[in-house]
C-alpha cells in the first residue's frame, strides 16, 4: 500500500520508548517524512498525550516498565479507536 505524501506530511505520530537512543533516532528520522512527531520515555504522559492529541499512528516499546506496550498500546485504542499502531522492541535474552 503507498502512502501519499501529502498524507504523511498531514499524519501525527507518538513515539514512546524507554530506550532514549532509540526514541531519540526514530524521532529525527520520521520527524523528517511526518508533519508532526511527538516523543516519550513514559506511558503515562503517552495516555495524556493520547487525550488531548489526535494520533494517527502510535510507535511503542512492547518491553516497558511499569506500563508495558501491549498495556498502552490496549490503552490507546480504548482512547483513539483508529489509531494504527507499531509495536517494537530491541528485548533480547
Amino acid at each position: 500500500m503507498a502512502i501519499s505524501l501529502l498524507y504523511m506530511i498531514a499524519m501525527q505520530i507518538l513515539i514512546v520508548d524507554d530506550d532514549h537512543s532509540t526514541l531519540t533516532m526514530l524521532r529525527l528520522k520520521l520527524s523528517r517524512i511526518a508533519g508532526r512527531v511527538t516523543a516519550t520515555s513514559d506511558a503515562s504522559a503517552a495516555l495524556a498525550a493520547l487525550a488531548q492529541t489526535p494520533f494517527d499512528w502510535l510507535i511503542v516499546d512492547g518491553q516497558m516498565s511499569p506500563i508495558d506496550g501491549f498495556e498502552l498500546a490496549a490503552k490507546a485504542k480504548a482512547v483513539r479507536p483508529d489509531i494504527k499502531i507499531v509495536m517494537v522492541s530491541g528485548f533480547y535474552q
